[in-house]
């Protein structure tokens, strides 16, 4: 029944393909098995339009019956039905007339039939997997490698804050820029679009650690703000500093020159074959948004007290928003890309606490 069905899609193939090309009194001819063939008689080409309307599993079923029923070694079976508008005949071949009808079959040129047959159609010629596209145009070959680059997981740097476009000075909340980190676990990847122009996008999860120049600084959250005040204790202070955790994203549009096209001689006859590759070696620059979610904060202070060392953590809100947004810019070589970020959004909520944007410097690996 599978040679059934399967002689059956290739009748149809063959009735509609060549329908239009058939005149009065011609054949179609259809090889199957080692040395068989089945002959469709067309008097008109109309009427093979209307192999539609049979059940050519039937036919064949009746056909093989037939076959079965008569047990003979007669080199022609002839079926016909009622209305007399199709016969059909299988015919025994020699092994030699076989093999002249395969050589002549084989000899089309099948692909330029194809090609002209369908060049007034709309056809989308774009396929795509995980990794590449190609695109078939005349004899012109176009490829692409993988659009999506990876570019970095780890990013360091460290932190800082501003307040009325300059960096904070004579506060109780000065930072310190050494001392206080940005570390970041997200990966980042570059969608290319076209010529130099892609896309850095990424996400993760961030540290921001805020270093006071004082080590003494205490942070209290007050009924309605956060009061930054020194301590007047014995203690021998150390460190003090505000961490939040955030979760991050980023979308950069970049000018990437590390994108280059180049033309190569394809061996199939279809012409030359044009790649798409990236140099991560080049210059690249680019300026974004990103935004943040905060999951965390909290204080800590470090201190010497009676010969020992002591620390207190303490997890509050602070009035910090939940919300952060911001701008990033990128200049990158190789592997390493320079990165600056400013936040848009003051960290405190309006009115509860001093107007502080949060700016970090950092590198990415």
């Amino acid at each position: 029944m599978k040679k059934l069905i399967g002689i059956w899609c290739l009748m149809f193939f063959a009735g509609i393909t060549m329908a239009e090309e058939l005149t009065k009194e011609d054949t179609v001819e259809i090889l199957f098995g080692d040395n068989s063939k089945i002959i469709i008689l067309v008097n008109d080409k109309e009427d093979l339009k209307k192999l539609d309307d049979y059940d050519m599993n039937q036919v064949l079923e009746d056909l093989k019956e037939t076959l079965d029923e008569q047990q003979t070694e007669e080199k022609n079976v002839v079926i016909e039905y009622n209305d007399g508008v199709d016969t059909v005949i299988v015919e025994e071949l020699e092994e030699d007339e076989f093999e002249a009808l395969e050589r002549e079959f084989e000899s089309e040129n099948w692909d330029s039939k194809w090609d002209n047959d369908n060049s007034d159609n709309d056809y989308d010629d774009d396929w795509s997997d995980n990794r590449s596209w190609e695109k078939y145009e005349g004899k012109k070959r176009w490829y692409s490698d993988n659009r999506t680059q990876y570019m970095s997981f780890l990013h360091i740097g460290f932190n800082n804050f501003m307040s009325d476009g300059s960096i904070v000075s004579g506060e109780q909340y000065d930072v310190k820029g050494w001392g206080s980190w940005y570390v970041a676990f997200e990966p980042s990847f570059q969608y290319h679009i076209a010529g130099p122009l892609a896309l850095d996008y990424g996400g993760g999860f961030a540290w921001y650690n805020f270093k006071y120049q004082d080590p003494s600084t205490i942070m209290i959250k007050g009924e309605d703000e956060v009061l930054f005040l020194q301590a007047t204790d014995d203690r021998n202070y150390q460190k003090s500093k505000l961490t939040v955790a955030y979760l991050n994203a980023h979308l950069v549009p970049m000018f990437d020159f590390g994108y280059r096209t180049t033309s190569e001689t394809y061996n199939d006859g279809q012409g030359s074959i044009k790649k798409i590759r990236y140099d991560r070696q080049r210059f690249r620059i680019g300026a974004g948004m990103y935004a943040g979610y905060k999951l965390d904060s909290y204080s800590k202070v470090t201190y010497r007290s009676d010969g020992g060392k002591s620390k207190d953590r303490e997890k509050s809100s602070y009035f910090i928003r939940n919300f952060r947004y911001g701008v990033k810019g990128i200049v990158g070589i190789g592997d390493v890309d320079f990165w600056i970020t400013y936040d848009l959004s003051p960290i405190f909520s309006e009115n509860r606490g001093p107007e502080l944007n949060p700016v970090t410097f950092g590198v990415s690996f």
